[in-house]
């Protein structure tokens, strides 16, 4: 268990990620936008520095580090340490405890504007990995007070995959902009362990955990080897374990698949900005070979739990030692995690200042997560731009954001996240905060500003009509 607490621990702090930073929307110098919306374009074409040219990172869910990790006379400890009382240690935890996590890595990036300067097309080649874990309230409870519990529908999936994509983004009149991303996806690796039920108990002599799941692995990185046992019934068969699981050098494509991303945006008044998008609608088909498929459905015996005299139980069972059966290896089709942003944005003083508001769905394995973020941008001149941010998240937490662009001609660069404001340990971890991320990206400004992003005013002509005039 242990192990599972550090491998969590970790996963919010690497991942301190959704792969779409919501102070990055309303920033028009950035070349992220249109990730985030086909339809919004940067000021200008661009060309990215590979792998430089856009890190997403980000964590979020339900639980915060401070729910598994204690200070404790200096030290950072697990909730499992003798030094953290069951009350301590349970009490903010939830019945569905949920962490999520997504990277996005651009590997190459280049756009441009067409020759009327208001049409953009864009290519990307990224880098994506997703993970999605539920663990039930009893399962902490169990090995926190080594009482019996009955542990329903616990699980952890993930999967990586590379994506090249194509977009554009044209005008419809003088309001609308349409945008459409359309994605080639190659499937790298995917990973799915999953009980419905993990009932644990004490029996006459020995501790038992009654446990039905389910294990799918799709991939030609990772290696599970198979060992041949008796089972319960005294018929050898051949068995899945989860600590065997290892990486394999050669890289073969595992899955293909398409999806695509759809935008727009309206002005209705001067000035101000609606606009929608939907991200990632599409699937990846995994191939039968390099499969692995395992089930559990038996009765698994270990030593048992010791309790001290502080309350503290050490549990003497890994979850990395689950047996499961092997089955037929199958191919299977599985929908991306779709992403929903919906926003505005009213602009002031000649579009030197924005006030935006954005609202997210983003759909992971076992639940969708809600954030809400308000947002105050600056952009006195073109080659420079600061926003700052605050989010509602899942009516659970808060996060306080940032984000800086520099765009001064020859280069362009920003930085983004949220974690600038929340409490931190003496190793600089964001320990308070349900949700995290970070972005970043470098490139190199190419060709032609863009009409749409520039700056400009409203001019009245003689029949009293009313004119954009840029400059």
């Amino acid at each position: 268990m242990k192990k599972l607490l550090y491998t969590l621990a970790a996963v919010l702090v690497c991942m301190s990620a959704a792969a779409q930073n919501p102070t990055l929307y309303f920033m028009e110098g950035i070349t992220l936008r249109s990730q985030m919306n086909p339809a919004l374009a940067p000021q200008r074409g661009y060309f990215n520095i590979p792998v430089l040219g856009g890190i997403a990172v980000t964590a979020g869910g339900n639980t915060s580090l401070d729910n598994l990790l204690f200070r404790r006379d200096g030290k950072l400890v697990t909730m499992l340490s003798p030094s953290v009382s069951a009350t301590d240690a349970l009490s903010d935890l939830h019945s569905k405890n949920l962490i999520n996590g997504d990277v996005r890595i651009n590997l190459l990036g280049f756009g441009a504007y067409t020759s009327n300067r208001r049409n953009f097309w864009s290519f990307d080649l990224n880098l994506r990995t997703s993970i999605s874990t539920q663990f039930p309230y009893e399962l902490f409870h169990f090995f926190k007070t080594g009482e019996s519990a009955e542990i329903r529908n616990m699980g952890m999936s993930s999967d990586a995959y590379a994506e090249a994509g194509f977009n554009y983004s044209f005008p419809i009149g003088e309001k609308v902009y349409i945008g459409a991303r359309v994605k080639f996806l190659v499937g790298l690796v995917r990973a799915k362990a999953y009980f419905t039920q993990f009932n644990v108990s004490l029996g006459e002599n020995e501790w038992y955990a009654e446990a039905v799941g389910e294990l799918e692995v799709n991939s030609n990185l990772l290696t599970i080897p198979t060992k041949m046992e008796e089972g319960s019934d005294g018929v050898p068969r051949d068995y899945y374990q989860l600590d065997d699981m290892d990486f394999d050098a050669k890289f073969k494509p595992a899955g293909y698949g398409a999806a695509f991303d759809i935008g727009a945006t309206y002005e209705p008044i001067p000035n101000l900005q609606v606009s929608a998008a939907v991200n990632d609608i599409g699937f990846i088909a995994w191939n039968k070979s390099g499969s692995a498929h395992g089930t559990v459905g038996r009765r698994l015996t270990f030593d048992g739990a010791q309790v001290d005299a502080s309350g503290a139980a050490d549990i003497d069972f890994d979850l990395g030692e689950l047996q499961f059966e092997k089955v037929d290896e199958m191919s299977t089709t599985r929908m991306l995690h779709y992403t929903i942003n919906l926003g505005a944005e009213y602009r002031l003083w000649n579009r030197r200042v924005g006030f935006g508001a954005l609202y997210q769905i983003h759909k992971y394995d076992y639940a969708a997560l809600h954030n809400l973020t308000a947002s105050v941008n600056f952009q006195p001149v073109r080659w420079f731009g600061l926003s700052g941010s605050y989010s509602f998240i899942d009516n659970r937490a808060s996060a306080l954001g940032l984000a800086l662009n520099l765009n001064p001609g020859w280069i362009n660069f920003y930085v983004a996240t949220d974690v600038l404001l929340t409490k931190k340990s003496a190793q600089w971890i964001p320990i308070k905060q349900g949700r995290m991320n970070l972005n970043l990206g470098i490139g190199i400004p190419m060709g032609k500003w863009g009409r749409r992003a520039e700056s400009y005013r409203m001019v009245k002509r003689g029949d009293g009509s009313r004119e954009k005039v840029y400059y």
